[in-house]
């Protein structure tokens, strides 16, 4: 089962242990170590199974923790490691900082600390503290300066930077991979995100396009209210756990003047027919059923999701990948000008 969902999409990969090394090897703990991460690395054809290998590997660090001689202590780390890899898969984010907490109280190697730290930054993201999240990638970038993990680091940095209004900040991250060859790993997406940032006050990209409902849509449409251009689809976990947010928020502000139009990704107009059904979602939609082909995510140049553009009553972008208070905060300031 593959998913492709935020920014953190790269983080998401680089949760499974990348290179397991100990300064003090132990072949039995090594041995259990590498059969916890066979299990996290198993592949689901299903949501069920993917969801039931998570936590056979998290029985699996159970049995391990208690295994008797007592593992190393940089095993048992490493161990808490995986653990958060598993309740972050099944959306146990405050479950998963508990083990990444663990798991920092242990010698983990250099490596493996700066991931710790990755991770944890991810999962204050994921439960909402933006800002922690901030300061935990800065130290991150202040302790590991030469990690291989800095640029996905940085680019999550940049992301939360931005989601806070710090745009320029955001873009000044970026920045430091200037120096990036076309064909280095995040190198694509730091350009697309720069440049996603630099559209802050500008006019958004132009459609016209059939829209789930069978009728005609544009951004055109919108122009006078606030609009949230959203960028998700089914099968995103991030997505669906951010939609109870994006409803209160339509519900609140639509009689203002707030509106939405979400783009979906998936490949079946059935499933996003059936979701939006299940969930009451009255905004209206654009599904083509091209996934990461669709017309107007190639436009945009999107490359993860969820990605947002707010866009102000004249119709120029206020706002790339606003989340939670600030989205919120963005919102109610731009309804209040004319």
């Amino acid at each position: 089962m593959q998913q492709r969902s935020t920014l953190s999409i790269s983080a998401l990969l680089l949760l499974v242990i990348p290179a397991m090394t100990w300064a003090a090897p132990d072949p039995t703990s090594e041995a259990g170590i590498r059969k916890i991460s066979q299990i996290l690395n198993r592949r689901s054809s299903t949501l069920d199974e993917h969801q039931g290998n998570m936590r056979t590997a998290l029985k699996q660090v159970q049995t391990f923790r208690a295994s008797t001689p007592t593992p190393p202590a940089s095993y048992l780390g490493t161990a808490a490691l995986l653990a958060s890899q598993a309740q972050f898969n099944l959306e146990s984010y405050h479950e998963a900082l508990g083990e990444v907490d663990i798991a920092l109280k242990y010698p983990l190697e250099k490596s493996q600390h700066a991931l710790a730290l990755f991770i944890k930054s991810i999962l204050y993201q994921q439960t909402g503290d933006e800002l922690k999240a901030i300061s935990v990638l800065y130290s991150l970038k202040n302790t590991f300066p030469n990690d291989r993990i800095t640029p996905q680091a940085w680019f999550l940095l940049a992301e939360l930077l931005a989601g806070e209004g710090r745009a320029p900040e955001a873009i000044a991250v970026l920045d430091t991979f200037k120096s990036l060859p076309a064909s280095a790993p995040m190198a694509a997406q730091i350009t697309t995100t720069q440049g996603n940032l630099r559209l802050i006050g500008t006019t958004p990209k132009a459609f016209s396009t059939t829209a789930m409902d069978g009728r005609t849509i544009s951004l055109a449409q919108y122009r006078g209210k606030v609009v949230l251009l959203d960028f998700w689809a089914t099968w995103c976990g991030p997505c669906r756990q951010s939609m109870p947010e994006i409803k209160s928020l339509y519900a609140k502000y639509n009689p203002k003047g707030f509106d939405i139009l979400a783009v979906s990704l998936d490949h079946k107009k059935s499933d996003v027919e059936g979701y939006v059904m299940r969930e009451g979602m009255p905004w209206r939609q654009v599904a083509d059923g091209r996934g990461w082909r669709s017309e107007i995510a190639r436009l945009y140049g999107v490359t993860a999701i969820p990605t947002t553009y707010l866009i102000d009553r004249r119709g120029n972008i206020a706002g790339v990948n606003l989340r939670g208070k600030r989205l919120e905060d963005t919102v109610k300031r731009l309804l209040k000008k004319s």
